[in-house]
């Protein structure tokens, strides 16, 4: 699924995503961080597509690679405010 689709199906987007946290945060914020939690959808996808395990450490490793090899400026934006959504919504280890 392409990022424009993605951000067109909303409900799509928290499919596969384990912690409800995270997940509630996209449902209710579908409008303001479109691009963001079509994102985290699409490292979702690309997990569930290499037969791994969904979890918020596989999205963050999922996005800072996205990170690190993207050339598109808007791009970086994207997956870093994405980024910033994921580690904002995973408990740290105690």
């Amino acid at each position: 699924m392409t990022m424009t689709q993605l951000i067109s199906n909303p409900s799509a987007m928290h499919t596969g995503i384990v912690d409800h946290a995270l997940s509630d945060f996209i449902r209710s914020t579908a409008d303001r961080h479109a691009e963001e939690n079509a994102a985290i959808s699409q490292a979702v996808t690309a997990i569930l597509a290499a037969n791994k395990s969904v979890s918020n450490k596989a999205i963050i490793i999922w996005l800072v690679d996205a990170l690190e090899t993207t050339q598109d400026v808007v791009m970086c934006d994207v997956y870093r405010n994405a980024l910033e959504i994921v580690v904002g919504h995973t408990v740290d280890d105690i």
